[in-house]
């Protein structure tokens, strides 16, 4: 019998096998409430900010994290890390890697130009406080090794097993409560604005929940309400109908996975129906062809300009459509390609329909 796939968790709280509503669940929650609320935090000085909400998540969390994990030593607390060790290792932020367990991180380059930058912070690997022109290091996690992980716990070099354990459950304690606290602050009723403000500061992405326990099944029930509106004709008003069967958070992480399709994508596609009505290219649309296609011009006109009878237009809309949706998130592309591309390459193909009552190819 073939072995089943493991199921891949969203989160640490998940890994650590922590469930909704139980005793620490609600701990965690009510501990972040409360360290959120602390009168000396000021979103005004972010840096200061990051580091007294971390100090108070430290000290309210750690001690109920190392009850979970056992003393050092103990029977409990080996089978914690033979079990655990794995989804700690990978749910660990590099910031927290960084600083605590160097002996697992290695630098893989220093310097980094502004445009490396920002594609390190998509990616995960340099905080989203870091300043574009301050030619950082980069530094990665090396690949987990659970024996060299396990001892370094267990039989350190340098400190205690007490020690380690205790730089452990820090850091679990912070990554615990920095999970929880979108969560937190929408509970309490905070502006999107002030979410999006707040786990930036701490460099978490607003739309994980602590809540959400199984990725593969969120995106499926999402894409499973993004398909249907496509088959309904792709209505921004019919989507959001829709994503009523979604569970709460579902829908929360939803709504902000598919912010493009409710607002720019949506009045892009107005301002291109209106354009090509009164026979006229939207000057936003012909301003991207100019930057990022061709700079070429005939006549003052653009050689390849949205007029479909041209073939080599055609192809660049194409291109530049393919162009940037490999700038975006691979998990976006998948949620938002059809609704997100289909007016471009009804357009782009109508003239052969109208020829030939068929599709051109640019709609396969």
């Amino acid at each position: 019998m073939q072995a089943e796939e493991p199921v891949e968790v969203a989160n640490l709280r998940k890994a650590l096998g922590i469930e909704v509503d139980s005793d620490i669940y609600n701990e965690i929650k009510e501990e972040v409430k409360e360290a959120l609320n602390d009168e000396k935090l000021d979103v005004k000085n972010p840096k200061k900010y990051r580091t007294r909400l971390k100090e108070l998540f430290r000290k309210a969390l750690t001690k109920k994290v190392k009850e979970m994990m056992g003393t050092p030593g103990s029977d409990k607390y080996k089978k914690f890390l033979d079990e655990n060790s794995e989804a700690i290792y990978k749910f660990l932020p590099q910031s927290i890697m960084n600083k605590s367990f160097q002996d697992f991180t290695i630098e893989v380059d220093k310097n980094l130009s502004p445009t490396r930058v920002d594609e390190e912070i998509s990616k995960g690997n340099l905080p989203k406080s870091t300043p574009r022109t301050s030619g950082p290091q980069l530094i990665v996690k090396e690949k987990f090794d659970k024996d060299k992980f396990i001892n370094f716990h267990l039989k350190p070099e340098k400190g205690t097993p007490a020690t380690k354990q205790t730089q452990l459950a820090q850091a679990i304690a912070t990554s615990l409560a920095e999970e929880a606290t979108a969560d937190v602050l929408k509970e309490e009723g905070k502006p999107d604005a002030i979410i999006a403000e707040i786990t930036n500061i701490i460099d978490r992405d607003p739309t994980l929940r602590f809540s959400i326990d199984d990725v593969d099944l969120l995106i499926k029930n999402i894409t499973d309400v993004v398909d249907k509106t496509i088959k309904q004709g792709g209505d921004p008003e019919s989507l959001k109908i829709n994503l009523d069967v979604l569970s709460e958070e579902e829908k929360a992480v939803a709504i902000k996975l598919l912010e493009p399709y409710f607002t720019d994508t949506g009045k892009y596609k107005d301002t291109l129906r209106k354009a090509l009505k009164d026979d006229k290219i939207p000057s936003k649309f012909k301003n991207i062809i100019e930057r990022v296609v061709s700079k070429e011009k005939e006549n003052k006109k653009l050689i390849y300009s949205t007029d479909k009878r041209n073939k080599k237009s055609m192809q660049e809309m194409h291109d530049l459509n393919m162009e940037l949706a490999a700038l975006l998130p691979p998990e976006l592309v998948d949620l938002l390609g059809k609704a997100a591309f289909a007016y471009d390459y009804t357009y782009m193909d109508a003239g052969y329909k109208k020829q030939t009552n068929t599709y051109g190819p640019f709609k396969k």
